[in-house]
């Protein structure tokens, strides 16, 4: 006696993956997790320019010589250097006074005879309101006619340019992030419309709420992960293609960009996060839409 017995080499899973229909939500969630990447790496690289420049201008001050000419250059300098809180003091030269003009004059060749205005460039440390004050005493005592600046009000501006930089990130990666759910949501319901029938028979052999949205959720979490990584992986290949274009040095106004620590940590973090997004609105939306059909 004998029997044909036919064994299946592998259990299908109860929601299969779909690679075609699923192809236009991970095309849409890589792009999402691509944005928010550079939108995170721009705002931090926009944090170290402003925090770099603010610590320079902490540290340095500028006295500009309004008449004397050289002599009341050196003057300055030699009533600066004893002074307790100034490192340093050193007369900023014609061609490096040219240079500080070039971002606004372009590449124009000045002439000779245009008188620049004699600058001394200082250094500080310790107390800075105390020094440039003993200092401004100092100048004014001797009948030097020059003015210090003190570099406040462009430090000023900088704070309130990166305050800017951060709200306006910090909304772009908000609404990305809503993006991201919505996405996710939405395809969950069409994927739960599609398998109509499937859910039916869970839930007459008894398969609970939570168990139906536990599919779903081990979906699109997967599919959140690998459009994360495929996001994250092209947003480090044209973070690293404008650092080498952009060069890597630096000059007065635009620093070098470079990748940090913050940076890679921004870029692991992105494939897991959107799997958690992913997760969860689709886990939210399959409860909600299989209450909706329980109450009908």
């Amino acid at each position: 006696m004998s029997a044909d017995i036919t064994i299946a080499a592998k259990a299908e899973p109860i929601l299969p993956a779909e690679v075609r229909a699923d192809r236009p939500l991970f095309i849409v969630l890589a792009i999402l997790v691509f944005l928010a990447c550079l939108s995170a790496i721009a705002a931090n690289a926009g944090f170290r320019a402003a925090g770099g420049w603010n610590s320079d201008l902490s540290r340095s001050a500028t006295v500009q010589i309004m008449s004397g000419g050289e002599d009341a250059q050196s003057a300055v300098i030699d009533l600066a250097l004893p002074v307790d809180g100034i490192e340093g003091a050193s007369a900023v030269s014609r061609e490096a006074a040219e240079q500080l003009l070039r971002p606004w004059l372009g590449t124009v060749s000045i002439p000779q005879d245009l008188p620049l205005p004699l600058l001394v460039d200082l250094e500080l440390t310790g107390d800075r309101p105390r020094a440039l004050s003993t200092l401004n005493d100092a100048i004014t005592e001797a009948g030097l006619d020059a003015k210090i600046d003190d570099h406040q009000r462009w430090s000023r501006e900088i704070r309130r340019a990166a305050s800017a930089v951060q709200l306006v990130g910090t909304l772009g990666l908000i609404l990305l992030i809503a993006a991201t759910g919505a996405a996710a949501g939405f395809a969950t319901q069409s994927g739960m419309a599609a398998r109509h029938a499937i859910i039916d028979v869970l839930r007459q052999v008894g398969a609970g709420p939570s168990y139906i949205a536990r599919l779903f959720v081990i979906r699109f979490g997967k599919l959140g992960a690998l459009a994360g990584l495929a996001g994250a992986g092209l947003a480090f290949i044209v973070s690293a293609l404008f650092w080498l274009m952009s060069g890597r040095g630096s000059n007065a106004l635009m620093p070098s960009f470079t990748l940090d620590g913050t940076d890679f940590l921004i870029l692991l973090l992105a494939p897991i996060l959107t799997a958690v997004i992913c997760a969860a609105a689709a886990g939210m939306t399959a409860k909600l839409h299989i209450q909706r059909e329980t109450a009908l």
